[in-house]
């Protein structure tokens, strides 16, 4: 975790800054949640505030991504626990922040899919896609002594990774949420593995936007892939050593309408961490607390868009 200057950290400040990047509303339905299951948490001075303040500050380091020696000493004079203590807390939290955040994610079905695009022209050749699947790789300590044969070694961060793949409607909710696990699967051979959920679970109606790491999904029988085209290239019989190109103008008209759709269909990972430092930042805890902060962010994007904030 990088130092901060934390200097004059009061209450009133940090609670602010919580507030100011989780929204009021959501942070009045984490707390009661959290109140609603008594987690065990380490404390000897126990004010009536204690747990509701145990809650700020573990949202405020993952905000922030301050370090746990620097907050205790910044916020002894309100909450008076040491570093280890504010460890232990904050990493009891996370899993109850997953708990909720896992509420906040829901699949749907196909009205709702498609209720989600409603609004949106993606053009003829793709317009009944209604989902899109992407993966993203969340970055972990430990460049230098992780090999790159290492099965958590992720070739397209550079760096030691969990990969997280995610569904999402024509809002970006997250309809579903899969991860972390190694960088090492590739997406097509990841929905070869999860072939019965996308066939079965999702089925007909489940129109996907993917891009070519997902070719696999096209040969799916219920659910459909949209997937961008490739260049194929053939030899040239005439400059032997030269390739062309063999796209087509259909071909290249499909791809645009992809390119086009698959932007308007934000990546919501990109916000959760302009949100949450400690994803943005190789993290340094175990992959069971990185899966806990990715799953709490996923839901927290979704019930901003719910709510509309």
């Amino acid at each position: 975790m990088v130092a901060r200057d934390t200097t004059g950290l009061t209450h009133v400040a940090l609670k602010k800054k919580v507030q100011k990047i989780i929204k009021v509303d959501a942070l009045k339905s984490i707390t009661k949640f959290v109140r609603e299951r008594h987690p065990l948490l380490w404390g000897t001075e126990r004010s009536r505030t204690f747990q509701s303040d145990a809650i700020l500050l573990a949202l405020y380091h993952d905000i922030t991504g301050t370090g746990y020696h620097a907050l205790s000493d910044a916020t002894r004079s309100w909450h008076n626990i040491e570093q280890k203590s504010l460890r232990h807390n904050t990493q009891i939290l996370r899993h109850e922040f997953e708990k909720w955040g896992e509420e906040q994610i829901t699949l749907g079905d196909k009205h709702a899919w498609n209720h989600s695009v409603r609004y949106s022209e993606f053009g003829d050749q793709i317009a009944d896609a209604n989902l899109r699947i992407d993966s993203t790789d969340m970055t972990r300590i430990g460049k230098r002594s992780t090999s790159k044969k290492s099965s958590g070694w992720s070739y397209k961060a550079n760096s030691p990774a969990q990969r997280y793949m995610t569904l999402v409607d024509g809002r970006s909710r997250i309809v579903k949420l899969w991860g972390g696990y190694s960088p090492k699967i590739y997406d097509g051979d990841f929905l070869k593995l999860k072939k019965e959920f996308f066939e079965d679970t999702l089925g007909r109606g489940a129109n996907i936007l993917g891009d070519n790491h997902f070719m696999a999904g096209t040969k799916f029988r219920k659910c459909k892939f949209y997937c961008n085209i490739k260049n194929k290239t053939a030899k040239d019989t005439e400059n032997k050593g030269k390739r062309l190109s063999m796209l087509t103008k259909d071909q290249k008209k499909f791809n645009g309408q992809h390119r086009t759709a698959r932007a308007a269909v934000e990546n919501p990972f990109g916000a959760m961490q302009t949100r949450f430092t400690m994803l943005k930042e190789p993290f340094q805890e175990s992959e069971s607390q990185q899966d806990a902060l990715v799953t709490f962010a996923c839901g927290h994007h979704n019930f901003l868009l719910r709510n509309r904030i």
